[in-house]
């Protein structure tokens, strides 16, 4: 895992638990399953749900 994805680890601690799979060239980012970002670089993309 890169140090970005390492660091979103520390900043989601208190919205729970967080899993962070490869996928492409970044990283899906999970929490009880559901994926709410991808981190392509050093960039996070959240997924907005209306």
């Amino acid at each position: 895992m890169n140090e970005f994805v390492d660091y979103l680890h520390e900043v989601f601690e208190l919205f729970g638990p967080i899993r962070a799979r490869k996928m492409f060239s970044g990283y899906g980012i999970y929490h009880n399953g559901l994926m709410f970002g991808l981190v392509a670089g050093d960039t996070l993309y959240l997924n907005y749900r209306d």
